[in-house]
């Protein structure tokens, strides 16, 4: 082992892990119940969970933040170690991530077509994409959900080399970066989107300005910065001292946004989806420094047994909600339950695949 003493779990992230998984599954579940009942998508409600896409923001900027935390704890102090540390990450994070992975492609792939029926016109191509991990780019044909865990191994696979330039600048170098990275992704967006002279779908913009890792990025970079910063003791005093104001500023205006209006629809503004999607992360960036700070009752809430085992079957979750979307709408005949099936059958799902595949899994990354 590297390190004699690992980094402490932060208890009150599991909270902001598990509001994450269920603004993904509120996103898509309302947009298959949208199929088949009439539901008012007027309703600030609905517009909110019609957003819940933004929940994968969330995720990015959480998984920057734990990736950079876990490896400045583990960072070796002797060049000699340096390598047997890279060995130990790699080993660590196809251990987590590659098992629930391929279980959920597996599952989609052996199902019958009543059930889940996946959009692929060639099997043997899709695979070899996922197997490479470029469905962001080409199309995630298998679940549609599983694009962003191309981008996090893309991110898994540069992070140390990022870690490595951040350990040998200042703060101020760093806080440069950090502005510069930004307006880069932000500004080749906008000049992207400014030349496109036609009408573009929600599924045009999703595939080519919302996908692709080098745009997706950003949440896992700025996610990074923050670890960057916590290690180094450089959060400012008032996100210290004030935490659970943080928490509830951030999370009150995520919830107004986001109910405000549709930012991913056929019809959208895409280049205000782009900076909601800015604003957003800026806002997750609070709400989880927040919740590291935060005190009494929002930290317990946040670090409650409920949270933990939300954010413990995440992972599952996140991977096979959507197939248990098709055949949860085929057993309901009203929303009501719709929802309840959709939400025991995920959560059943995600639980069994936790149990069996990604548990033992955990098991042998915690020993090695």
């Amino acid at each position: 082992m590297i390190i004699k003493n690992p980094p402490m779990m932060i208890e009150s992230l599991s909270g902001i892990r598990a509001l994450a998984i269920l603004l993904v599954l509120f996103r898509h579940g309302v947009k298959g119940a949208l199929e088949k009942f009439n539901i008012n998508i007027d309703s600030p409600f609905v517009i909110f969970m019609i957003n819940g896409w933004s929940g994968v923001d969330l995720f990015f900027v959480l998984s920057g933040f734990l990736i950079g935390y876990h490896l400045q704890n583990r960072w070796p102090n002797e060049p000699s170690k340096f390598e047997s540390f890279i060995r130990s990450y790699i080993y660590k994070r196809c251990v987590r991530i590659l098992p629930i992975y391929y279980a959920s492609i597996a599952v989609v792939l052996l199902l019958p077509a009543s059930i889940y029926s996946i959009h692929s016109h060639n099997v043997t191509y899709d695979l070899a994409i996922h197997s490479v991990f470029l469905q962001d780019y080409l199309g995630s044909n298998f679940i549609v959900s599983l694009w962003s865990l191309a981008s996090e191994i893309k991110f898994y696979i540069l992070a140390p080399l990022i870690l490595y330039f951040f350990l040998k600048v200042n703060s101020k170098i760093l806080l440069i970066i950090t502005f510069t990275v930004i307006s880069l992704i932000l500004y080749s967006q906008y000049i992207a989107l400014s030349e496109e002279l036609s009408f573009i779908s929600y599924s045009h913009f999703f595939w080519k300005y919302r996908a692709p890792f080098h745009y997706a990025f950003l949440g896992l970079f700025i996610g990074m910065i923050l670890a960057t910063f916590y290690a180094r003791d450089g959060i400012p005093l008032w996100i210290k001292n004030k935490g659970n104001i943080v928490v509830l500023f951030s999370l009150a205006l995520l919830t107004f946004i986001l109910s405000s209006q549709s930012y991913a629809s056929d019809n959208a503004n895409w280049l205000l989806t782009i900076f909601i999607i800015a604003i957003s992360i800026a806002l997750y960036s609070l709400l989880i420094l927040g919740a590291i700070y935060s005190k009494s009752l929002i930290n317990k809430i946040l670090s409650s047994k409920i949270s933990h085992f939300i954010s413990k079957i995440s992972y599952p979750l996140y991977a096979i909600h959507m197939v248990v979307i098709p055949y949860s709408l085929q057993l309901s005949n009203s929303i009501l339950q719709f929802v309840v099936i959709y939400i025991l059958s995920s959560v059943l799902s995600a639980y069994i695949l936790h149990i069996f595949i990604e548990n033992p899994f955990m098991k042998l990354k915690r020993n090695f």
